[in-house]
């Protein structure tokens, strides 16, 4: 797929598998904003030739959330900024499948809790992560999206709310983008002008009495020290049993 906001790249994981075997080709994808160079020449080949393919060779291994995965804690928190925010994408994607099998098997467990916030200067962002969910779910069969998902995106090249708690508060109307919020189609995307308290953000999240709180976060390394020393104060706050969460983890992962 490709458009003016992303190329999307497929790219079968398994030779062996043959179709009517019973599960889904299992496939990596990878979403690429074309400029110059590569990119820019993957574009042109896949707008006049859809379904273009070329031979891919993929040196690893890469890292990745370790231990256990970030949906066995009660609540998760994804906190991404500029071209982090394709951190957030499996996050979410793997929550609305969850969701959906635990519905379609009248599964009574509450799902886990997801907060995602992400930072940008690219004011289509927001039109580009609502397509890509949205063509996941179709490709999915998944026609629901559960109450358990919340996606605050922040345009930090918009002008700021001249208030500097504003960002603290996602419902203060000083905040909202043009002073409403904007809630992209079905998806639960607000849209907010100026950029989110990520301190604040982190220790509520980790204040939450009796939960185990999953924190996964990818920006620049001042963001990631701020994620970082508010995940270490609340395991401190754990260790001498005070109020907060019973269990902290955090998966961090810096971009240059």
């Amino acid at each position: 797929m490709v458009s003016d906001l992303a190329l999307k790249v497929t790219i079968p994981i398994d030779t062996t598998w043959r179709p009517g075997e019973g599960a889904r080709q299992p496939k990596l994808v990878f979403y690429v904003q074309p400029r110059g160079g590569l990119t820019g020449h993957l574009a042109k080949a896949a707008a006049l030739k859809p379904g273009y393919s070329v031979p891919v060779l993929i040196d690893g291994p890469y890292g990745g959330v370790q231990g256990r995965p970030l949906y066995t804690y009660d609540y998760n928190l994804v906190i991404a900024c500029g071209a982090g925010a394709g951190l957030s994408l499996p996050f979410v994607m793997e929550s609305l499948l969850r969701s959906a099998w635990n519905q379609r098997t009248e599964n009574k467990k509450p799902g886990t809790k997801i907060q995602v916030v992400m930072a940008t200067r690219d004011s289509r962002l927001a039109q580009w992560y609502e397509e890509a969910l949205v063509e996941y779910l179709e490709e999915n069969g998944v026609d629901m999206v559960p109450d358990n998902l919340d996606i605050s995106i922040y345009q930090t090249g918009m002008q700021e709310p001249k208030s500097d708690n504003a960002t603290k508060d996602p419902e203060s109307s000083d905040e909202k983008l043009n002073g409403n919020s904007q809630v992209v189609r079905r998806l639960p995307i607000n849209v907010f002008s100026g950029r989110p308290d990520i301190r604040t953000v982190v220790r509520d999240a980790a204040n939450q009495s009796g939960l185990s709180v999953g924190i996964a976060a990818c920006g620049p390394r001042e963001i990631l020290k701020i994620v970082q020393d508010e995940a270490a104060a609340a395991q401190l706050r754990i260790m001498s049993s005070k109020s907060s969460a019973s269990e902290v983890y955090l998966h961090s992962e810096v971009f240059s």
